[in-house]
């Protein structure tokens, strides 16, 4: 690939530009070759050399350095009236213009940081030759003549390399065909053989020497070959554009239907970067999956990503997916409804509702041992419960939306492992993939989650882990029910394709990383909501997956959520404590790294400014 600048450009407008009708290829497929002819022999060269060197530490934007340099100095040299030294100090500028690009390739260390510094050095060092040759005629013939012609060619040369460089990608159907596309296209071909430009000027000088006529001809090209390009491309453009006012404003049928389409569509969808503690950001990769359809999944592949799914749970064990309510996963399970026994919920008061719908749907017996909010459990509680009841089954969660805590989830365990009967049940629909959870390591049982988790993807399928080592007959009985094709059959297609899709990103760099990763960009946004906007965590023992922070006004904390949607497209949650002061929820569960912790916080600080400021003028 050519990495000089304008090159390049011609050559995607080249392989991109005019469609022939017949054949479907471009007019310039079948006419242009790999590289422009000039560059051949110096890729060759540089191909050789980049095979060579590709292990060592050869920087590539030393390389680009250098040749700008030998640029400046074939410049120097050509402004001295030695026109043949000049062009081979250009000739050997350009060899290295071909290595620094072969060599990032090879050291796979490409960046736009390399393709910016190039760009420079090219309009600097094409810049430096065509005005030492300027220079140069003004030494030999210092006259007035010799100033204007020095002026206009560095104009013209400048307009045409921004010219050149203007060049876009369009694609041309046929329907679009004109005279100002032929004119475009012969132009631009016929440009492009002579890329790199300063090869042909160098050599013209070194066969004629240095002249005023040569330099005012060189003048004229620049010129005829900016305009040539600019004049074309101009119609081009006014053509699209009147397609795209008439479809505008076009009476046909479809038009103004598609126009009140998307206005509508504007006004109902949700264009802001959310923030909230059970909907986690989304992968660019998953959100490219929603304009698309999906297949149904197969019953393989849900057994291929339930195998996969293990990883985050940390079991042995069996993993099922369903698109089934909880309660009747467990009334399945049969875990949940034995007369005989209580099932103790250890929780916030919107944990505990959650479970009375499903532990009374499932015909248990149910007991509530609540934790004040932003407190951790009271271990002495549980095993004083634990004591003194017959409890079946120890419901916990691994980390609470409501009030942001993370629980002790591996002492619980302890606790109940002492016990020998009891079940231990982790609720990690926010946790998973974010906290800890080592479900085979802590004597977990049956552990739940759902794909808008950790694992980033939308809501509609949830999770059910099961430790067999404990459970024989409720895996055999769950396997049964959930392992079958009329349960696959019931799983939306773009949210299973969205969660193979997570799994798939999170296991590629390692549960652990992103765990780690999760940890810091959580200990980030504390920092700024205790260090920058100078307010009070609610949690003692914070989880990584939300941020849960008091605000002391409700209203102040409804009108901060209100700005930072309406002027920074920015959402967060709100709420209350207890004692009816304000809160707010950042959720970072998902996609979410530095940059977004600054952009929130400070969002936050500036929506707080703004209604202060309102309230008192």
């Amino acid at each position: 690939m050519v990495r000089s600048r304008h090159a390049r450009r011609l050559r995607r407008f080249a392989r991109n530009g005019l469609v022939e009708v017949a054949s479907g290829r471009t007019m310039l497929d079948s006419a242009r070759p790999s590289h422009p002819v000039l560059y051949k022999p110096f890729y060759f060269a540089s191909g050789k050399l980049a095979e060579a060197w590709g292990i060592r530490t050869l920087s590539p934007n030393v390389v680009t350095i250098t040749w700008g340099l030998l640029q400046i100095g074939s410049g120097v040299v050509l402004a001295n009236n030695r026109p043949l030294i000049s062009f081979l100090i250009a000739c050997l500028a350009v060899l290295l213009d071909c290595l620094d690009g072969d060599l990032a390739r090879s050291q796979n260390r490409t960046s736009a940081s390399g393709t910016l510094l190039e760009q420079a050095v090219h309009w600097v060092g094409n810049m430096f030759i065509v005005a030492a040759a300027g220079i140069g005629v003004f030494r030999l013939n210092p006259a007035l003549g010799s100033v204007y012609l020095l002026a206009l060619l560095c104009v013209t040369h400048a307009v045409y390399l921004a010219t050149i460089i203007r060049v876009d990608n369009i694609a041309f159907s046929a329907a679009q065909s004109s005279k100002w596309m032929t004119i475009l296209y012969r132009v631009v071909k016929f440009n492009y053989w002579l890329m790199p430009i300063e090869l042909p000027f160098l050599f013209v000088l070194v066969v004629t020497g240095l002249n005023v006529s040569i330099l005012w001809g060189f003048t004229v090209f620049f010129a005829l070959s900016a305009l040539t390009i600019l004049v074309p491309q101009f119609f081009v453009y006014e053509i699209i554009d009147k397609k795209n006012w008439s479809d505008r404003g076009s009476a046909d049928f479809p038009n103004k239907s598609m126009i009140a389409g998307k206005a509508t569509q504007n006004d109902l969808t949700v264009s802001a970067s959310g923030y909230l503690p059970e909907e986690p950001r989304y992968p660019p990769q998953v959100t490219s999956l929603f304009p698309k359809r999906c297949s149904q999944p197969t019953l393989a592949q849900v057994v291929e990503l339930q195998d996969k799914l293990k990883a985050f749970f940390n079991t042995t064990g069996y993993v099922f997916l369903s698109a089934r309510p909880f309660e009747n996963i467990f009334q399945e399970l049969g875990v949940l409804s034995d007369p005989d026994s209580e099932i103790l919920v250890v929780g916030s008061s919107p944990s505990a509702k959650i479970w009375e719908k499903i532990v009374t749907q499932c015909g248990g017996k149910l007991c509530v041992l609540p934790v004040p909010f932003g407190k951790s459990l009271d271990l002495h509680e549980i095993a004083k419960a634990l004591k003194e009841r017959k409890v079946g089954s120890v419901v916990i969660q691994l980390s609470d939306s409501y009030d942001g805590s993370l629980n002790p989830v591996k002492e619980v365990g302890e606790l109940v492992a002492e016990t020998k009967t009891t079940r231990l049940i982790v609720d990690a629909r926010l946790g998973l993939g974010v906290d800890e959870l080592q479900m085979d390591a802590w004597g977990i049982d049956i552990a739940i989650s759902q794909s808008n988790s950790g694992l980033m993807s939308p809501r509609g399928i949830n999770l059910v882990a099961i430790n067999v080592s404990k459970h024989h007959a409720v895996h055999r009985s769950a396997s049964q029910y959930f392992s079958c094709q009329a349960e696959v059959d019931l799983l939306q297609p773009h949210v299973f394709a969205a969660l193979c899709i997570s799994t798939e990103m999170l296991l590629a760099e390692g549960v652990v990383k992103f765990l780690a990763h999760r940890r810091e960009v959580a200990a980030g946004f504390r920092k700024g909501v205790q260090d920058v906007l100078g307010y009070t965590l609610v949690p003692e023992y914070p989880s990584a997956a939300c941020t849960v922070f008091v605000v002391n006004s409700p209203v102040l904390a409804e009108s901060i959520q209100m700005e930072m949607y309406k002027e920074y497209s920015k959402e967060i949650c709100m709420g209350q404590t207890p004692d009816k002061q304000g809160v707010l929820r950042i959720g970072h569960a998902g996609w979410v790294f530095r940059d977004d912790i600054i952009g929130v916080i400070e969002s936050i600080a500036l929506s707080r400014t703004r209604i202060l400021y309102r309230s008192e003028s």
